[in-house]
C-alpha cells in the first residue's frame, strides 16, 4: 500500500492492521484495502491537529543520538512515552520521530497534571525559591485540561465508532495546549542544565609576555636544540627548579 505522507514502516503497520478483540470476532474485512485508507485519512486529520508547533521542538536535534537516548529516557520515565508493539526504531531519525510523536500526543494523557505537578515538585527541591506565581498559573491550567481529558477518556469510549463526534471531541481537548506547552518547555529546560552540567570547564592558557625581543631570541635558542618554544621554555624552568631544590 503506497501513501505519500506516512512513512514505509509506519505503511506496513496499517498493512499489517487488524482490530484485536472486536466484540463480533476476527473479521476478514479489518484486512480490507478500503478500511486501511480509510483509517490513513482519518489519521492525517488528527496528526494535523495534534502535531506540536515546530518552534517549540527546534531545540530536539534529529541526528544527535545523546540527546535522543536523553529524550527517550526522560519521557519514558514520566509514563509519556508512545510505545507501539509494530514500530521499533532502530536509528536516530526513528527515534526523533518516536519522541515527536509523544510530544505531539500530551494533551490526551489524563495524568498530564500529575507529570506537571512531579516536575516542578523535583524542581522546587533544587531551588531556594521556588515561582509560586508560575506554579498558580500552571495548575489552574492543569485543572482545566485534566477536566477535559478526563470527559475525552469517558466519551472516546462511546463516541469513537462515530467520526464526528469524536471529531469535535479531539478538537475540543487540543484546544488548550498550554500544560503541553509548559511540559516541553521544562523538558528542553531539563536537557540544557544536563548540557551545561556534562560541559567541562578548559582553563585556558595564561599567554607570557617577554620583553620585546627576548620571544624572538628564545624561539632562535628553541630550534637550535629542535625544540618547540614553550616546551623548551618549560624544560629550561624545571630544570632550574629542580636544582634549586635539590641543593635545600
Amino acid at each position: 500500500m503506497e501513501h505519500t505522507v506516512f512513512p514505509k514502516d509506519l505503511i506496513l503497520s496499517f498493512d499489517l492492521f487488524h482490530r484485536a478483540g472486536n466484540k463480533n470476532g476476527f473479521l476478514c474485512r479489518d484486512f480490507l484495502l478500503f478500511g486501511k485508507k480509510n483509517i490513513m485519512k482519518n489519521a492525517i486529520y488528527f496528526y494535523n491537529n495534534f502535531k506540536t508547533n515546530h518552534k517549540y521542538l527546534s531545540w530536539l536535534d534529529r541526528k544527535d543520538q545523546e540527546q535522543m537516548d536523553w529524550a527517550f529516557d526522560y519521557l519514558q520515565e514520566k509514563e509519556l512515552l508512545i510505545n507501539t508493539p509494530t514500530f521499533l526504531p532502530n536509528n536516530t531519525k526513528e527515534c526523533y520521530a518516536q519522541v515527536c510523536a509523544s510530544l505531539d500526543a500530551l494533551d490526551l494523557h489524563s495524568d498530564l497534571k500529575s507529570k506537571l505537578i512531579d516536575i516542578q515538585t523535583t524542581k522546587a527541591k533544587n531551588t531556594d525559591k521556588p515561582d509560586q506565581t508560575s506554579e498558580q498559573g500552571i495548575h489552574s491550567q492543569e485543572e482545566q485540561l485534566i477536566a477535559r481529558n478526563e470527559e475525552f477518556d469517558q466519551a472516546s469510549k462511546t463516541n469513537w465508532q462515530n467520526p464526528k463526534a469524536f471529531a469535535t471531541l479531539v478538537s475540543k481537548v487540543n484546544k488548550d495546549s498550554d500544560a503541553k506547552r509548559e511540559l516541553i518547555q521544562r523538558m528542553r529546560t531539563a536537557w540544557n542544565q544536563k548540557v551545561f552540567r556534562d560541559k567541562k570547564i578548559v582553563k585556558p592558557e595564561k599567554k607570557l609576555k617577554l620583553p620585546h625581543g627576548y620571544e624572538k631570541k628564545l624561539n632562535v635558542i628553541a630550534e637550535a636544540y629542535g625544540e618547540n618554544m614553550v616546551i623548551y621554555l618549560k624544560a629550561l624552568i624545571d630544570k632550574e627548579y629542580n636544582e634549586i631544590k635539590s641543593k635545600k
